[in-house]
């Protein structure tokens, strides 16, 4: 998944860190400054510092392993929170993930309420590259309306909405069994988006559930459950962005 470096080659130290699962690079220079981190057992307080992946790198004193990087795939079960808001929340999606230790970051957003699939990594560099706009991960959504949808606001939804100076568009929608149970595609980043879009348009959303991200489907994936993407599933995600 990623080119093996030279033992000897230089990293900057908060690279290393931030690659593991400790933030950004600017939240783990916070972590030096105050003196958590240890570097074959000294304590590294210079920003900028480098180091080689063989070095016994330390946070709080537990031992780091450079390039541990996870991927997991979880059908999000409704009203299970995504964003952090208390450690002790029973509701954590992260509570969910027995056996996983390492610190998750989200690669696209969902509300809170919504269910559905979410792609989890500590791989600073991927997250980057799927959250760059010049990357388009399609994602379609199952949504369930208050009430039938028209044809008029399924136009205006195509060609676009401005939420919160953000133009909002669906790329495709169809109704399905009725006219308050729809289908849409949209691109990644839009869609923490979608319940203020049809809220514009004054329709409430009971039931919001992404069913496919990327190449990723909720194929033998049941509510609440989760998977580590294997080889092949990132050789696809991948081409997403390659």
């Amino acid at each position: 998944m990623m080119k093996k470096k030279s033992n000897n080659q230089l990293i900057r130290l908060n690279k290393v860190l931030s690659k593991s699962g400790f933030g950004s690079r600017k939240e783990a220079d916070r972590l030096i400054d105050i003196g958590a981190v240890k570097v074959n057992d000294k304590v590294i307080t210079k920003l900028g510092e480098k180091v080689r992946i063989v070095d016994t790198i330390k946070v709080n004193d537990k031992e780091i392993n450079y390039d541990n990087k996870i991927y997991i795939l979880l059908n999000k079960p409704r009203d299970f929170i995504i964003k952090n808001q208390g450690k002790n929340s029973k509701k954590d999606i992260f509570t969910l993930l027995k056996g996983i230790n390492e610190k998750l970051f989200f690669t696209s957003e969902l509300n809170n309420d919504a269910t559905g699939l979410i792609l989890l990594t500590n791989d600073d560099e991927l997250l980057q590259k799927l959250k760059d706009n010049k990357y388009k991960i399609k994602e379609i959504f199952s949504v369930l309306l208050d009430r039938e949808i028209n044809d008029n606001d399924i136009q205006k939804l195509k060609k676009g909405i401005i939420i919160k100076d953000k133009l909002v568009c669906v790329n495709n929608i169809k109704k399905l069994k009725t006219g308050s149970d729809i289908g849409l595609e949209i691109v990644s980043g839009y869609s923490s988006k979608i319940k203020e879009a049809f809220r514009h348009l004054k329709y409430d959303i009971k039931n919001l559930d992404r069913t496919l991200y990327g190449p990723f489907t909720k194929k033998n994936l049941t509510r609440g459950k989760w998977r580590k993407l294997t080889k092949r599933d990132f050789i696809n995600l991948e081409s997403f962005y390659s």
